[in-house]
């Protein structure tokens, strides 16, 4: 029997991948087209964090939208789902940061104009992970329509809206929402954490290691 044409006994995963990735990218099955007299069905990606790497809810978020696209593009839609990533300001300035700090450096060290240079030059160079990742799971985007939240134009096209009503100046707003976004985004990695116990008689939480 011929070797080759027998099936291997575990899942290679690499092999597979790569296979129909390339098979894919060669027949433009995912590029978008725009004919006249057809339905348009499209859908724009959730853009992950450039600093991040899928994780299993990202994983659950773009098989719904993969399976969406796929469905509508075999129905004969014009189908266009857009991949793109988000820059993630304060995540992205903390990495790059902190690797100005294993040189001993901070971002006013650089100035203003170097530092932004340094921040943009890491994105080249490691911003790709996590969509490299996406075409590994065979999501179905049209890869030559990616996009970065902060392209010309399109940085342009956002517009900033109070996040909630209150009677407070739209500055000190945006500082707060701007305040907890951090906290948020450096969960698990500068946040100290502290076990309270239940509320005392005197209403306070008691804080023990």
């Amino acid at each position: 029997m011929n070797e080759e044409k027998l099936l291997s006994k575990g899942y290679e995963f690499a092999e597979v991948e790569e296979k129909w990735l390339g098979r894919w990218r060669e027949s433009g099955c995912f590029s978008a087209t725009m004919d006249a007299g057809k339905p348009s069905f499209s859908i724009v990606i959730p853009p992950p964090n450039v600093t991040g790497v899928l994780h299993v809810g990202h994983a659950l978020n773009n098989t719904l939208q993969d399976i969406l696209t796929r469905y509508h593009r075999m129905c004969g839609y014009n189908t266009l789902w857009v991949p793109g990533t988000d820059h993630a300001g304060i995540a992205t300035q903390n990495v790059v940061e902190r690797q100005l700090a294993g040189e001993g450096k901070n971002h006013d060290d650089l100035g203003r104009d170097a530092f932004i240079e340094k921040v943009w030059a890491w994105r080249v160079e490691n911003g790709g992970s996590i969509i490299n990742q996406l075409k590994k799971l065979g999501a179905s985007c049209d890869w030559e329509r990616e996009r970065f939240t902060m392209d010309e134009g399109l940085s342009k096209a956002v517009m900033v809206r109070p996040c909630f009503t209150t009677n407070l100046p739209l500055q000190g707003s945006l500082t707060k929402v701007k305040l907890f976004y951090l906290i948020i985004l450096l969960h698990g990695t500068d946040v100290s954490y502290k076990r309270l116990m239940p509320p005392s008689a005197s209403g306070r939480s008691q804080v023990y290691e």
